[in-house]
């Protein structure tokens, strides 16, 4: 898959921050091709660009029918959000080889504002506190928002990894908040918790039981405390373990919702295990992984029968959600 997760806008200005939001709709068949040359051309790191580029601040491809079958005339949404305004006339240029080598018109490009919101809800801050979708992630030493404005989750910097501010974890908040428009879950597992704070906004979102394991048991004990905190320990439980080696996860699945934000490796290694433990119609969030990473990862979840429903895009890093 291409490196299309960009972001190279400075964030040191008090401008307002609107963003420009680029559409396009093409067949699954001249997706990674369109991919490989929008990267370039809206200002993908490593590439040389014109100087009507813009810098891609999210970036995210998504099936327009989740359960049409997978083929090559499958329609696929590619979306950007970008700093700057972006030229179409430059785009139906770059665009253009890859329509005549695939035979197809060209993909009619909406480029529209975004309101300086939706920033937020991409959840490109780059320091604390941390807004993502309508999660709002801050330390104890910053003021809590109003419950009508967002989900506050409390993490404050500790030895347990995830606090909102990795590309990873806030694209995990993204995915979740995504999902909370279109699914309820009854069970959820987290592997790889770290701090919690994926488990504490599922918790929170769905008011259902979550349980999260963590190879390191000072993050177990990390996230058991904080749970407290974030008033969700009657609905969380963390306890140290690999993957669903520990009876309280075996013991508590099937599940409807897994998030997995490790590394790509055990994210592969993990397949099995998760297709069996996942429920009938259950989703996935993966992270952790590069965009040159994601290939590999998703051919070893196609195998387990458990296909790509969305992807999310923040630098270099790729959240994926699968449905099984």
């Amino acid at each position: 898959m291409s490196n299309t997760s960009l972001l190279n806008f400075s964030k040191d200005s008090d401008d307002d921050l609107g963003l420009w939001r680029v559409s396009l709709t093409v067949q699954a068949r001249a997706l990674n091709a369109c991919e490989e040359i929008l990267g370039p051309a809206l200002g993908a790191p490593g590439h040389e660009a014109d100087d009507w580029i813009t810098g891609i601040e999210a970036y995210s491809t998504v099936p327009l029918d989740p359960n049409a079958e997978e083929k090559p005339d499958r329609l696929w949404r590619i979306e950007a959000l970008c700093a700057d305004e972006p030229s179409i006339p430059a785009l139906n240029d770059v665009l253009s080889p890859v329509a005549s080598a695939f035979e197809f018109d060209l993909p009619e490009i909406t480029v529209e504002p975004v309101e300086s919101i939706d920033w937020v809800q991409a959840a490109l801050i780059s320091h604390p506190p941390v807004r993502a979708g309508r999660f709002h992630v801050h330390g104890q030493h910053e003021p809590v928002v109003p419950r009508h404005q967002a989900i506050d989750i409390i993490i404050d910097a500790g030895r347990a990894f995830g606090t909102g501010n990795h590309q990873s974890t806030q694209g995990c908040l993204m995915a979740l908040d995504d999902l909370a428009r279109r699914h309820n879950f009854k069970k959820i597992a987290d592997l790889g918790a770290g701090s919690g704070i994926l488990s504490f906004a599922a918790a929170k979102r769905w008011r259902v039981p979550v349980v999260g394991i963590d190879i390191d048991p000072v993050a177990a004990d990390f996230a058991n405390n904080y749970a407290k905190l974030n008033r969700v320990a009657d609905l969380t439980k963390f306890v140290a373990g690999d993957g669903f080696d520990h009876p309280l996860l075996r013991g508590s699945g099937p599940y409807d919702l897994i998030l997995a934000n490790i590394l790509a490796r055990p994210l592969k290694r993990l397949a099995p295990d998760i297709r069996k433990s996942l429920a009938p119609g259950g989703r996935v969030v993966l992270a952790g992984l590069l965009d040159r990473q994601e290939s590999y990862v998703l051919a070893a979840y196609a195998a387990q029968g458990i296909r790509l429903e969305k992807r999310i895009c923040l630098k270099e890093w790729t959240i994926l959600v699968l449905a099984g």
